[in-house]
């Protein structure tokens, strides 16, 4: 016969009051529901429990051995009910994302270095952004994936970051660079007077970065790379360009020599998400982290004012058709 929290509350309220008709009471119990009570933990335990001595109920041997694990039990069960506040600055935690180059530098490095104030204990391991990054989050050997929006797969968990907006980099005095300064905006046909170098980071099958000036006004490929974080050094001391996200562009320009401009036409829809598995998803530490990438995944200030202009691209309405 299985044993209750009800049973050992009960059990809990006899050895505090002696008395059937005070537990009873306290508990909100009928005496018949008492008594039934007592029968079935008498049942459970194979032993009287409690012998009347007057109008008292005096605990058996057994049952006084049984006060401080009853006591235990009880609290036992309790704390499987309790939430607990979460207090980053206890949490000991490895968190292992899956993220590419950019993604790495522009949203999660700010995020790690703002929940390592907060949480000391917290540690993170990025991982390469492969084809089976979905996979892995399902099997547990990755916590979260930065990844295009779009993908939708049984139990996982999306959350979009932002709504990529490209921009140009270059060197600085290029020749579209002093053609932007001089006349305030670029056409397609002037960009694509210029090689560039072309990002073929790949995802799902997919290439995560299309330049997009194909369809206006064709750029030659000079050097072709799967990673981004190298690409400005070939912009330094040449005529190439580079289409990408304009965060991660004003991130490169912060560093080098390089020049911003703003793309003279709407690039092809394109938006980062963070992934994680349902398994995750109410673990208040999980969803602290989650809140805390989010937070550093909406556009930047510069980013806004750079290309939140329409009259950015280009020089008329027939240059972005």
């Amino acid at each position: 016969m299985p044993v209750d929290r009800e049973l050992l509350v009960f059990l809990q309220s006899l050895l505090a009051t002696n008395s059937l008709t005070r537990s009873a009471r306290n508990l909100k119990l009928s005496m018949a529901g008492a008594s039934r009570l007592l029968a079935r933990c008498r049942a459970v335990f194979n032993d009287p429990l409690f012998v009347r001595s007057g109008r008292m109920l005096v605990p058996t041997p057994f049952t006084e051995q049984l006060s401080a694990r009853i006591n235990a039990a009880i609290g036992a069960i309790d704390d499987l009910f309790q939430t607990e506040v979460f207090n980053p600055s206890s949490l000991s935690l490895l968190v292992r994302i899956a993220a590419v180059d950019q993604a790495a530098l522009t949203i999660l490095l700010p995020a790690m270095e703002a929940m390592r104030k907060a949480a000391p204990g917290i540690r993170f391991e990025l991982q390469n952004m492969m084809d089976n990054a979905f996979e892995r989050l399902s099997s547990g050997y990755t916590d979260f994936a930065v990844a295009p929006g779009g993908v939708l797969l049984a139990d996982l968990h999306a959350l979009t970051l932002y709504e990529a907006k490209f921009a140009y980099l270059m060197r600085k005095d290029h020749p579209l660079a002093v053609r932007y300064k001089k006349e305030g905006c670029l056409s397609a046909e002037a960009i694509g007077a210029y090689p560039k170098v072309q990002i073929n980071t790949t995802f799902d099958g997919r290439v995560w970065h299309d330049a997009a000036a194909s369809e206006t006004a064709p750029q030659q490929s000079a050097v072709s790379l799967p990673y981004m974080a190298a690409a400005p050094w070939f912009l330094i001391n040449s005529d190439l360009t580079l289409l990408l996200p304009a965060r991660m562009a004003l991130k490169m320009a912060s560093a080098l020599p390089l020049d911003v401009l703003p793309c003279p036409y709407p690039p092809k829809h394109f938006s980062r998400s963070l992934y994680w598995h349902d398994r995750t998803h109410r673990d208040p530490a999980q969803q602290w982290v989650r809140s805390m990438i989010s937070a550093y995944g909406k556009p930047s200030e510069k980013e806004e004012a750079l290309l939140g202009s329409v009259s950015l691209y280009g020089s008329d309405e027939t240059s972005r058709e």
